[in-house]
C-alpha cells in the first residue's frame, strides 16, 4: 500500500457492505460483465413486474456492453485484473475497483467463518495496491468504555421516558411513574455493572 497521503473512512456493517456490493457492479460492468446485479436487484426489490423489467434492463445493459467492447462476445469478459486489456486505463479501472470490493469481502469473510470463495486472498490487480480493512473497538481504554455504558444508560433512560409518556400512555400517577422509572434505571445500571465486570 502506498503509504503517502493515507486516508481512513469508518463505517458500520451495512456500510461496508454496500460499499463492496456498488464497487463489485462497477467491477464487473467494466471487465464486461455488465449486468450491475446487486444495483439492479435492489432497484427492483419492491416491484411486482421485476422480472420483466429486469430482462429488459439487462439488454439494454448489454447492448453498452456491445458498444464499449464489441470485440467480446455476450457471455465474455476480461476478468477480475483486465486480463487481456490493451487500454491500460480500462485494466486499471477493473482491477482497481476489484482490489477493493474483493478484500472487503475477504475481511467479512474470514471475520464471520464463512466458507465460500472470498475466504481465499485478494489477487493482485490494479495500480493503485492493496487495501487494508480492519474493525475498530468501539473504545480503546477503559475510561472510553466507562463513557460510552453512561451513554448508552443515559439514551436507554431517555428512550424509555418517551415510551411510558408517549406511547404507553398509561393512566399513572406522578409516584407510580417515578417507581417505574428507578426501577428500570435500577436495571440499567445491574446491567451496565455486569458488563464492565466482564470486559
Amino acid at each position: 500500500m502506498e503509504q503517502n497521503n493515507l486516508y481512513q473512512i469508518t463505517v458500520n456493517r451495512r456500510q461496508l457492505e454496500l460499499i463492496a456490493r456498488c464497487l463489485e457492479d462497477i467491477s464487473r460492468f467494466a471487465a464486461g460483465q455488465p449486468e450491475l446485479h446487486h444495483t439492479v436487484e435492489t432497484l427492483l426489490a419492491n416491484h411486482d413486474d421485476s422480472c420483466e423489467k429486469r430482462d429488459e434492463i439487462e439488454a439494454h445493459l448489454l447492448a453498452i456492453k456491445k458498444i464499449i467492447y464489441p470485440e467480446l462476445s455476450d457471455h465474455a469478459s476480461y476478468g477480475y485484473d483486465g486480463g487481456g486489456q490493451r487500454d491500460p486505463i480500462r485494466k486499471n479501472m477493473i482491477g482497481n475497483t476489484y482490489q477493493i470490493y474483493r478484500e472487503i469481502l475477504h475481511f467479512l469473510a474470514v471475520k464471520d467463518r464463512q466458507n465460500n470463495v472470498y475466504n481465499s486472498v485478494t489477487l493482485p490487480s490494479g495500480n493503485l495496491g492493496p487495501i487494508k480493512v480492519k474493525e475498530i473497538p468501539l473504545c480503546t481504554t477503559v475510561q472510553d468504555c466507562e463513557l460510552a455504558v453512561q451513554e448508552t444508560e443515559k439514551k436507554a433512560i431517555k428512550a424509555f421516558d418517551m415510551y411510558l409518556r408517549n406511547y404507553l400512555q398509561l393512566e399513572v400517577t406522578e409516584e407510580r411513574y417515578s417507581t417505574l422509572m428507578n426501577d428500570f434505571k435500577d436495571t440499567m445500571r445491574a446491567l451496565c455493572s455486569i458488563g464492565k465486570s466482564e470486559s
